[in-house]
């Protein structure tokens, strides 16, 4: 084993423990914040599932976050189910959704595909607020509260989001390494080519579909319960697709680690811009994510396996070139 390896295995192994004890040693805005940016990986790694392995860059995943969020209020509301069985309805409802739409959509490609689904968040949200009798409408749900210490819930909620956030990293992973995966990437590289090679592309891209969004309704369910009310311009809000979208490119498309690398980056900086830039935070930060993604089009894990500088002046050259 080499010294490479060593240090990589040393520096997981860290990380790992850390994640691990973070709740015991640290404060509850600290894990507070930790619980929120494990939640915002997990919906990275999901999203990279579809995206990142088949190329159909879909704008509209936040509808799966939202209906595994009413999935699991509705079960444990009207039905009294217990939290784990609306988690896994909520997830099962997400992909039930995934696999019928999955079916007429995938057969969009390109800027088609991103357009409708990013039209089926909308419509979805209508319907959502409409049934008003089902869901209370722009009223929302109120979920029951868990029993508990806030530090119990705290690190309830900490594990939870850690344990579906894991298991989307593993899939993920299990997935690069099999045939599945490799028919996934040829659809990426050439789907035309893919078929001629006997992939059979609309399965595998309806069951990528549906794998993808089975971790945004786990995580949808666990949001709603942990923040105890839902409503339809909060779950359904495309800022969950946007952000998932733009914590990706930052950490890398398409990687194992880059969607979590990315969540971590931009929720720190979110934060720091927070509290620094109160009036601007918007407009500054994300000015930094456009200058991040344009130094690092392939995102940070490009960065750490290729060693390659990042070139401010050639940033600056590029850019007075483009004004002149």
């Amino acid at each position: 084993m080499n010294k490479r390896k060593i240090f990589y295995i040393a520096v997981f192994g860290g990380l790992g423990v850390l994640i691990v004890i973070f709740p015991f040693i640290g404060g509850r805005y600290l894990t507070r914040s930790l619980t929120s940016i494990l939640m915002f990986a997990g919906l990275a790694a999901s999203w990279n599932i579809i995206t990142g392995k088949t190329g159909y860059f879909s704008f509209g995943h936040g509808v799966f976050f939202g209906l595994g969020a009413y999935a699991a209020a509705l079960l444990m509301l009207k039905l009294h189910f217990p939290f784990i069985l609306g988690l896994i309805g909520g997830g099962i409802v997400a992909a039930l959704f995934a696999f019928l739409i999955g079916l007429p959509i995938l057969r969009l490609k390109g800027h088609y595909f991103a357009i409708v689904t990013l039209g089926i968040v909308e419509v979805m949200h209508g319907i959502i607020l409409n049934l008003e009798s089902l869901t209370g409408g722009g009223v929302g749900l109120s979920l029951p509260l868990k029993q508990g210490t806030i530090k119990e819930l705290s690190i309830f909620f900490y594990f939870t989001m850690l344990a579906i956030t894991a298991l989307a990293v593993l899939t993920s992973f299990l997935i690069d390494r099999s045939r599945f995966g490799h028919g996934l990437i040829a659809i990426r590289e050439d789907e035309t080519a893919a078929k001629v090679l006997g992939v059979n592309t609309t399965l595998y891209k309806i069951l990528a579909y549906a794998i993808s969004a089975v971790f945004c309704g786990f995580i949808g369910a666990t949001y709603a319960y942990w923040i105890t009310y839902i409503a339809p311009g909060d779950v359904f809000a495309l800022q969950f697709s946007i952000t998932i979208i733009v914590m990706c490119l930052i950490g890398g498309l398409g990687t194992l680690w880059g969607p979590i690398i990315g969540a971590f980056v931009f929720e720190i900086l979110s934060e720091v811009f927070w509290s620094r830039f109160l009036t601007f935070h918007s407009a500054s930060l994300g000015l930094l994510m456009i200058l991040i993604i344009y130094l690092l089009p392939k995102g940070f894990m490009e960065r750490i396996v290729s060693k390659r500088k990042i070139s401010l002046k050639g940033f600056i050259k590029n850019l007075k070139q483009y004004s002149e």
